[in-house]
């Protein structure tokens, strides 16, 4: 289907259909602003970094992040500091304990990195994968709260819960909603895979934004780094995807088919699981698990 017929809409300039279904999406999704992208979430990724990080500038990542995330540290010639995640005995990758997410922590991380000459820059952006491959989510409401105006923005790669705003089970626990305050100072971006727990075709993507009170996205900024990720003939039938991806889930039930096979944990049955802030047995020497900013895993399939 060719881009150059006017009346189906330009993705690389948001007009006609496809600026109309981005708006539809976004309200759906509960995000100031939202962005198609054709060339799945590890373009998400690089086109939200390549806006807002560049030489030079402090990035604080999840070290189980993707390799995407570690391919824009290079595009962009920023300094990591990394989050690390506990590990069980068996080597699986766990939580990230809570104590990583504080500030004072987070100055302690730059202060001992070598490579960092200005200790009193704020970090560029934190990085954090939600939810992992093993299920494993954070507390995002808590982590924005805690960390709002300590660093200028922060990035959930939401690649596996494009759906999770649409069921209670999740609550607090996905970037993005309009029914919790407004960050002061941070931006929040949410990379999502509607091709992965959604009804996109395999490559299908989104970007979702949500300004702060006092920080505005910059489009002129964002749309270079859009275009310089995005082909010039996107594919339209993924594009239509992700228009369908957002129709499908106004239509649904909290609690429709699309739960009942993907997410049958039921909220009553969260009485029954570890607290969110950890669990209520005794961690053992070396684990996170009374300090951990995670919800029990999810029910989320693994790659």
């Amino acid at each position: 289907m060719c881009n150059a017929v006017e009346e189906r809409g330009q993705l690389l300039d948001d007009t006609g259909p496809i600026a109309e279904s981005e708006k539809r999406a976004a309200r759906t999704f509960k995000a100031d602003h939202l962005f198609f992208v054709t060339n799945g979430t590890s373009t998400s990724n690089k086109i939200v970094w390549n806006s807002l990080v560049g030489a030079g500038d402090i990035v604080v990542v999840d070290r189980n992040c993707h390799s995407s995330v570690l391919h824009a540290i290079i595009l962009t010639g920023a300094v990591p500091i990394f989050l690390t995640p506990t590990r069980n005995l068996a080597g699986i990758i766990g939580p990230i304990p809570r104590s990583e997410f504080t500030p004072e922590s987070i100055q302690a991380k730059i202060d001992a990195n070598p490579f960092i000459t200005d200790k009193t820059k704020k970090p560029r952006m934190l990085a954090l994968t939600q939810s992992t491959y093993d299920g494993i989510i954070y507390n995002a409401e808590e982590i924005t709260q805690t960390l709002d105006g300590h660093v200028d923005a922060l990035h959930f790669d939401e690649a596996w819960l494009p759906h999770a705003s649409f069921h209670e089970l999740y609550s607090g626990m996905h970037a993005i909603s309009d029914e919790r305050a407004r960050p002061r100072d941070t931006m929040i971006y949410a990379t999502q895979s509607t091709h992965k727990l959604l009804a996109g075709l395999s490559q299908a993507s989104q970007v979702l934004v949500r300004e702060a009170e006092n920080t505005a996205l910059d489009q002129t900024i964002f749309n270079e780094s859009f275009l310089m990720h995005t082909s010039t003939s996107p594919q339209y039938s993924i594009i239509a995807s992700c228009d369908v991806s957002a129709a499908d889930r106004v239509s649904s039930e909290p609690t429709d088919w699309w739960f009942d096979v993907w997410a049958p944990i039921r909220p009553r049955v969260r009485a029954s699981l570890p607290a969110r802030s950890g669990s209520s047995r005794p961690p053992r020497s070396g684990t996170a698990s009374s300090r951990s900013m995670t919800a029990s895993p999810c029910s989320t399939p693994s790659k």
